[in-house]
């Protein structure tokens, strides 16, 4: 299962778990209601984007400014990354000038970009979910304020990958979905053949120094068995060729795009989801 709600479901699979197992995937899920989950706490997601934006804004600098855009206000899964997010900002330069809530369809999203752009014209950041960061590329294009605002995804999708090749999206969290879908069906396997599958399979939870990671396969880890949700870092508007890209152009894989950025902070994100 990978469920929008948390516990919207419950009275549901509560009958059914107790004769058949049922796998949480990618979005987390009450434990009561599920045999064994893979996935990464959302809330560690959230906190590992805030922790790259203070990181790049500590205590004491020039503040930023940054409209938060994080999804709908009723999903779950955004009430999880909003409070990882917010802790790991706690005690940075870095201020939540707005923040605006709304359904993950690209529309919608475009909208919330026009109307906080429209309302903050000095804001240095725009940071939230993925349809977001995919419609603000145009949008910030066609008001001519790239050098003046960066745009960070709370996740990845193929859009933001593209946004990150092409140096218009500056970060963003992978905890890597496809090899989650792996260790799903090894979850499945293990269940199927007797009671021995792990309870929580989830990454390894790490971030990399964007420029320092190690060589990646399709955008993999290639650790046997594991992953890591990692931060991942887009060249910054100022380096950005001045000359129009062709386009198209396959992309390459996902370490190529990688470009420095200040160092993380070594502190651990909290073990916990809410």
């Amino acid at each position: 299962m990978g469920t929008v709600s948390f516990a919207g479901i419950n009275d549901l699979l509560a009958p059914y778990v107790a004769s058949h197992p049922v796998l949480g995937l990618v979005n987390d899920i009450d434990a009561s209601v599920v045999s064994a989950k893979v996935g990464v706490p959302w809330y560690q997601l959230g906190w590992k984007i805030g922790r790259w934006l203070a990181d790049r804004h500590p205590a004491g600098g020039a503040p930023a400014d940054i409209a938060w855009l994080p999804g709908p206000q009723d999903a779950d899964w955004v009430g999880f990354i909003d409070r990882g997010f917010r802790a790991a900002l706690a005690g940075s330069a870095v201020r939540i000038a707005t923040v605006r809530h709304g359904d993950t369809g690209r529309s919608i999203q475009r909208q919330l970009v026009e109307e906080v752009l429209d309302a903050h014209p000095k804001l240095d950041y725009l940071v939230g979910n993925a349809p977001m960061a995919e419609a603000a590329i145009a949008e910030v294009r066609r008001r001519q304020r790239e050098d003046s605002v960066g745009i960070v995804a709370s996740y990845v999708t193929p859009g933001v990958y593209s946004g990150m090749v092409r140096g218009r999206i500056l970060a963003s969290v992978t905890d890597f979905p496809v090899l989650q879908g792996r260790m799903a069906v090894r979850q499945s396997l293990a269940r199927a053949r007797g009671p021995g599958a792990r309870a929580l399979h989830r990454p390894e939870r790490r971030t990399r120094r964007a420029g320092h990671a190690r060589a990646l396969s399709d955008g993999l880890d290639a650790a046997a068995g594991r992953f890591r949700a990692r931060v991942r870092s887009g060249a910054d508007p100022a380096l950005k060729p001045s000359s129009p890209e062709p386009r198209r152009r396959a992309l390459p894989p996902l370490a190529s795009l990688l470009r420095r950025a200040p160092p993380p902070q070594t502190t651990r994100p909290p073990d916990r989801i809410g």
